[in-house]
């Protein structure tokens, strides 16, 4: 009599690096629970670089040279509205009992994804480096100020004064490049926008525009945020290698543990944070982060969402975002986050009320991409010693006409999602 074997679901699991190198070991701990639970699935994590991530979602929606199509994939809260537009994910049912995950959130929550950690920028700065050297922490309270503090510091490490540390301020994640995230803020709080969630065109050609771009690419063409490359050893705020930072992340297990291997003392004992200066037009922060959704292509769609619902966990999304030193997207357990630190929790916490959004356009993967290549001619010209204030606007003009081509071509910035063109 022949035995019957049972064949297990499988589950393709599609993620970027949110943890850099320590992704697929961080991950991998949360598979393993799962499978244990359900020995009748087995999931697959693939892992892709963000640089890539959104050209191999396009490429499974376009159906071109897919060898493991996605069941379960984050979703950067920016990526959300184009593809669901695209038709690319499910829809959350209401079977899947993830209405907490959902209503209990700080993140970016929709009909077709469930918040997973968020990312809200705040600026991280060297208390004891500060009062060494007589910088006020009031100077952060605007752009002027942080100006200011950025030219005293350069001075300290001009004259030799800062041992390790190489610049200012470090460009956030580390990387050559800059984001239609990035930017944001400066451009919010200079009293500008990239459009608004119903809009079918936009004009990045405003004064105002300019103005807080100017801000930025000025923070690296002054020289107190440099981009890496060969000549500039890695590191960040966290290693000990700048004397401030702008990002959303909260490594308190890791790099702002005294007890972790992975600590610089310096900075664990030593380390403030404070809201982003504010601009000519207020404050502003940008807040995103990711979620986790079912691909409409998924043939296990029950047992994807069964995956999700795991990970989503309290205790279990708590306990992944400590380790990847993000926050979670759900507010339960959140003070335990910043049980030592009461004023950086004060400051995130505030942070929310002057938190922004990218617009919810249904373009806004493609604009992100016109975003970032124009950021990267930019930091080009500043390598180059041909960075001013006319390559800018030049910059900022091509950029604008790209983003007009790609909305006349496609003419659905103001249709309902979902909607075919």
């Amino acid at each position: 009599m022949a035995v019957r074997r049972h064949t297990k679901t499988e589950l393709n699991f599609w993620v970027m690096p949110n943890a850099g190198f320590a992704t697929r070991p961080v991950l991998q701990a949360f598979v393993d629970e799962f499978e244990a639970a359900r020995p009748d699935v087995k999931v697959r994590l693939i892992i892709h670089p963000w640089s890539l991530a959104w050209n191999r979602f396009m490429e499974v929606i376009k159906g071109r040279n897919v060898k493991s199509t996605p069941d379960v994939l984050q979703v950067g809260t920016t990526w959300v509205t184009t593809l669901n537009y695209l038709g690319a994910l499910e829809k959350v049912p209401v079977e899947a009992g993830l209405e907490d995950a959902t209503g209990g959130s700080l993140g970016d929550a929709s009909s077709q994804c469930v918040p997973w950690f968020i990312d809200i920028r705040v600026l991280y700065y060297r208390k004891d480096l500060f009062a060494k050297y007589g910088v006020d922490p009031r100077w952060l309270e605007d752009w002027k100020g942080f100006n200011r503090t950025c030219a005293e510091i350069q001075k300290v490490i001009q004259k030799g004064g800062l041992g390790n540390i190489i610049a200012p301020l470090a460009i956030p994640g580390q990387k050559p490049g800059v984001l239609m995230h990035d930017l944001a803020p400066w451009v919010w709080q200079a009293g500008a926008d990239f459009g608004g969630d119903e809009a079918g065109e936009t004009n990045l050609a405003q004064a105002s525009l300019l103005q807080g771009c100017a801000f930025y690419f000025d923070l690296v063409a002054n020289g107190y945020m440099p981009v890496p490359n060969s000549a500039v050893p890695p590191g960040n705020f966290f290693t000990g290698h700048y004397a401030m930072q702008f990002t959303g992340s909260w490594p308190v297990d890791s790099y702002l543990n005294p007890a972790s291997p992975y600590a610089n003392p310096q900075v664990a004992g030593g380390f403030g944070v404070a809201p982003l200066p504010a601009g000519p037009k207020g404050r502003a922060t940008f807040l995103g982060g990711s979620n986790l959704g079912v691909a409409a292509a998924s043939q296990n769609k029950e047992v994807a969402w069964d995956f999700i619902k795991f990970l989503n966990e309290p205790a279990r999304q708590i306990r992944h975002a400590r380790t990847i030193g993000a926050l979670p997207a759900r507010l339960q357990g959140m003070e335990a986050l910043f049980e030592n630190h009461p004023e950086a929790h004060q400051v995130f916490l505030s942070s929310f009320n002057s938190a922004r959004r990218l617009p919810r356009v249904i373009e806004l993967g493609s604009v992100e991409q016109i975003i970032y290549k124009m950021g990267a001619r930019l930091l080009s010209a500043i390598r180059e010693g041909a960075y001013n204030p006319k390559r800018l606007q030049q910059e900022i003009a091509s950029a604008n006409g790209e983003i007009k081509t790609l909305l006349s071509v496609h003419r659905y910035g103001t249709r309902p999602v979902g909607r075919a063109a």
